[in-house]
């Protein structure tokens, strides 16, 4: 009967097992092929009954009403062809209403398709029948789009109008040069621009300096003798000694440069009358010896005139010697030299032939340290610098300690620690660092304070770079160039300069051109010259090819009159070339892309526009025709209603299926 010609489907009734049999399976009717009842069968009155539905109806009150229980809803869906409740049972208007507005932004201006009119011939023929879904181009039938390649006998349109423009004029910051380098920079300066007028500058500083000095950050505290300074990065060739106050705190570090280290005989040329390499000594009473942390050239031991010299120097690359020795003072370990141009200890020099040996004719540098009253002086080491004149530059220089007299072998004494030859204009890439530790001389240096040290270069302010150019200074004045801050030993100063940049702006590129020149007047300049460009008989560019010479304002500049003549064409002109037609709009040649539809009547064709023949209809008119058509529905009368449900219940074994059908089965038994 009703179902007979639904397909059959196996399903597995209990676990399967192996091996599989077919007891393992139960048949069934297929209800996932959608059961379906055909639409004719709802013009048989005998079976059915016509029903709107109403707001507020639903599938179980409606059943309730026709069939006496909720739990026959089933019937109305599976009747109705209805799958899913949610989207197959019409929404009540306000529900519609919601949906449409949270979906869409604008449904009722917005449009979702376009439906024909009825369209009838004189003889009352249909020739396009009323509701057919058609889009948007049959509607705006006829149309016109863009082509790229209409055809060349179409005329193109030009009137002559004169092309007209103007020149800017900007000034602006175009260089800045250098009147005086900078020497001797610790830190980088900065440069500002007054008046600035947006424009900016920085500093380039060279990269490689020589060293200004070395500062002592911190002393540190506990030092007994001076601590071992080295160097890092560029600087790990140089070699430095510290100086040591009270409390064993570092007063300063020098620069050892090419250092003769007198604690080394090797490096002595000839110990004279009265100097030796003397081990450390206890540092207290006359004749204990000087406590400076080693082995040293010592000055005593022995009455008269006293002297070393050094190996030979070549001196062309130096600039300064450097002594760093103490002198005694009666209780530092050596006996006070007190007597002035007697017991002073001098620096002298001798110039000779490679490989010659000096001869004993010396000159005076200076004086190293000097005699001072018996028992003062400060007693400790310290740093004796000498200036080296211009006649002293030479590839082989001998140098000479000297002190010319004494009272005797335990009297005048002083202790040398090094004699350094030193260009302080050597540079260095300045990135090099300095470490400090301690003596390995200290009896406790767990006990020692950490010093710290910073070296500071005196680089060059080698150039400026401008950053933004600026613009607008008035009376073409360049703005003053300050350069502050950085600490110089001479600082850096720098003019700036104006140039200047002619651009140019199209007024109104006018019509007709097929070339054109222009003249550039005024502006107290001369020289500047521009290039023109047309595109599609008007002005597109001008360029500006030479700048010229001298401008202080912007020139003026005039076009050459248009070429071409007129042709005139109107918006809305069509012209038909080769079966095609094509209408000007807006300035360009469009071609027809679709046509008016077109019927016979009455002996003649009639052509009608796609907005006489069909009408946009709105998401909102489309959303509420669709949910009226699913308010008519068909009920299936109660004098078949039994039946209909017996043999349902038959082909369905519904008593091993959870499914929504088969629980409205089980509550209307």
């Amino acid at each position: 009967m009703y179902f007979s010609l639904i397909p059959n489907i196996e399903y597995d009734e209990k676990p399967i097992s192996y091996p599989f049999s077919t007891s393992d399976f139960v048949t069934a009717k297929n209800f996932f092929r959608r059961y379906k009842v055909n639409d004719d069968v709802f013009s048989y009155a005998v079976l059915f009954n016509k029903y709107t539905i109403k707001d507020g109806d639903t599938p179980d009150t409606l059943a309730n009403a026709i069939y006496g229980s909720p739990f026959y809803d089933w019937v109305l869906l599976l009747t109705n062809n209805m799958i899913n409740v949610q989207y197959d049972w019409p929404l009540s208007n306000s529900v519609l209403t919601d949906v449409m507005e949270k979906e869409y932004n604008d449904p009722y201006g917005t449009i979702h398709h376009y439906e024909t009119f009825e369209i009838a011939n004189g003889a009352g023929q249909i020739v396009l029948e009323a509701g057919k879904t058609v889009d948007e181009e049959f509607y705006n039938a006829p149309s016109f789009t863009f082509s790229n390649n209409p055809p060349a006998e179409l005329p193109i349109p030009t009137s002559t109008k004169q092309a007209s423009a103007q020149v800017l004029y900007n000034n602006f910051v175009s260089s800045i040069q250098m009147t005086q380098f900078g020497i001797g920079y610790e830190s980088t300066p900065s440069v500002s621009l007054v008046p600035s007028n947006g424009a900016s500058a920085t500093p380039n500083m060279s990269p490689t300096a020589p060293i200004k000095r070395i500062d002592v950050v911190s002393g540190g505290l506990g030092y007994e003798y001076p601590p071992t300074v080295t160097f890092t990065g560029s600087l790990s060739s140089l070699s430095a000694t510290a100086q040591l106050g009270v409390n064993g705190t570092i007063e300063s570090i020098n620069l050892d440069g090419i250092k003769f280290d007198t604690t080394n005989a090797n490096q002595i040329y000839e110990f004279g009358n009265g100097t030796t390499i003397a081990p450390n000594g206890s540092g207290s009473g006359s004749t204990g010896g000087f406590n400076i942390g080693s082995t040293h050239l010592r000055f005593g031991d022995a009455s008269g005139v006293r002297y070393a010299v050094l190996q030979p120097v070549d001196t062309r690359q130096i600039n300064t010697v450097r002594v760093y020795a103490i002198r005694g003072n009666g209780s530092n370990g050596g006996e006070t030299p007190d007597v002035n141009g007697t017991e002073d200890l001098y620096l002298q020099y001798q110039i000779t032939d490679t490989g010659a040996v000096p001869s004993t004719e010396w000159v005076d540098l200076g004086i190293v340290i000097d005699a001072v009253p018996n028992g003062s002086g400060s007693g400790v080491l310290d740093n004796y610098d000498f200036i080296l004149p211009a006649e002293l530059k030479n590839e082989n220089v001998y140098f000479r300690l000297y002190q010319p007299g004494n009272s005797g072998a335990n009297f005048d004494h002083y202790g040398i620690l090094s004699v350094n030859f030193l260009n302080l204009q050597t540079e260095y890439n300045v990135n090099g660092g300095i470490e400090i530790t301690p003596n390995p001389l200290d009896s406790n240096p767990e006990n020692i304070t950490a010093a710290s040290a910073q070296i500071i270069f005196g680089r060059r302010l080698e150039s400026i770079t401008i950053l933004t150019s600026g613009s607008g200074f008035g009376g073409n004045v360049a703005p003053t160039v300050n350069i502050t801050g950085g600490s110089p030993s001479t600082p850096g100063q720098a003019t700036a300069y104006i140039g200047y940049n002619l651009t140019t702006s199209i007024l109104d590129g006018g019509l007709g051109y097929d070339s054109a020149t222009a003249t550039i007047t005024g502006g107290g300049g001369t020289g500047a010259t521009a290039l023109i460009n047309i595109l599609s008989g008007s002005v597109s560019s001008i360029q500006i090819t030479n700048q010229g010479t001298g401008y202080t304002s912007a020139p003026s500049i005039v076009i050459t009159p248009p070429t071409i003549e007129d042709v005139s064409v109107n918006d809305g002109d069509v012209k038909t070339i080769d079966g095609q037609s094509w209408k000007y709009s807006n300035g360009q040649w469009l071609r027809q892309a679709t046509y008016p539809f077109k019927y016979y009547n009455n002996g003649t064709y009639t052509l009608k526009n796609g907005n006489e023949i069909c009408r946009p209809v709105t998401i909102a008119e489309w959303f509420t025709a669709e949910n009226e058509k699913k308010r008519e529905i068909f009920i299936l009368k109660r004098s078949y209603f039994r039946d209909f449900v017996d043999d349902f219940r038959k082909k369905n074994l519904y008593q091993k299926s959870d499914g929504y059908i088969t629980q409205r089965l089980k509550k209307t038994t």
